[in-house]
């Protein structure tokens, strides 16, 4: 299993100022929040031998170990690799959500 970020670029940084967002930007529901001034929102693809739900996790997972406080998940689409009529590999696009931590 291997995550991978998209170039900087594609990442995106969304200021709120603590007015209500749709919260399926932070967390996949239809939903509205109060949120934290500003978001961060990065874009990965976690990949696995095993399925899109693992692919996800994996991304999720690896991204954990230099985020702090990742608040959600998107799930953008799933594609594959295919050989001899068979998927070898799953890939999913994910976005993930996590505050702005403020220095000082």
């Amino acid at each position: 299993m291997t995550c991978e970020a998209r170039r900087p670029e594609q990442a995106t940084t969304r200021l709120i100022e603590k007015h209500l967002i749709p919260s399926n930007i932070i967390t996949g529901w239809n939903e509205y929040k109060l949120v934290a001034t500003v978001a961060k929102v990065t874009e990965l693809v976690g990949h696995s031998k095993e399925g899109w739900q693992d692919a996800a996790e994996s991304a999720v997972k690896e991204a954990a170990k230099t985020i702090r406080g990742i608040t959600g998940v998107e799930v953008l689409h799933f594609t594959g690799k295919v050989e001899g009529g068979k998927i070898v590999e799953y890939r999913t696009s994910i976005k993930i959500a996590y505050g702005v931590e403020r220095s000082g």
